[in-house]
């Protein structure tokens, strides 16, 4: 089984795509903000969890928590791959002030006046910006193994980490 949490409207073929926006159609609609996917999902049972987007709607410690709950639905050898932004990268960029506070607090509303905002919002801004080299400490101390970090695109990271 493989997870896409948080898809929005990035729907992977192959995976159970996962968000808690129903306009993003997902095939299940959960709040992992409110549910607990260990309640959805055994321990042990995902080959691989795609989370493009998503941690850094979350505080530190709730994000914390939910990159446990990864690790535990994760096979051995499991794949863990996480987008998020990078705020060592933004802050060093030479963007405007107005783009970098884009980038580390989100769209929040104020920006957008869509209906997808005004009835999720919660799904808008970020709560939290990741270092790398925090992040990988993170994951690191949670228990994956093999932790492959990379630029993606702009000024987001991407890691993959293997239980």
């Amino acid at each position: 089984m493989k997870l896409n949490i948080g898809c929005g409207k990035n729907y992977k073929k192959g995976f159970v795509n996962i968000d808690g926006n129903k306009n993003h159609n997902p095939d299940l609609v959960i709040d992992i903000q409110q549910e607990n996917l260990l309640k959805r999902f055994e321990k042990n049972s995902c080959d691989e969890i795609y989370a493009k987007d998503i941690i850094e709607h979350f505080t530190h410690w709730e994000a914390v928590n939910l990159l446990e709950k990864f690790y535990s639905l994760l096979k051995t050898n499991g794949l863990l791959t996480i987008i998020t932004p990078d705020f060592q990268t933004i802050v060093e960029g030479h963007d405007s002030i107005e783009k970098k506070l884009l980038w580390i607090y989100g769209g929040q509303d104020y920006l957008d006046e869509s209906e997808d905002r005004k009835i999720y919002p919660q799904y808008y801004c970020h709560k939290f910006c990741w270092i790398q080299r925090d992040l990988i400490s993170e994951l690191t101390r949670i228990g994956f193994r093999k932790i492959f970090p990379n630029v993606n695109r702009e000024y987001n990271q991407m890691i993959k980490a293997f239980k």
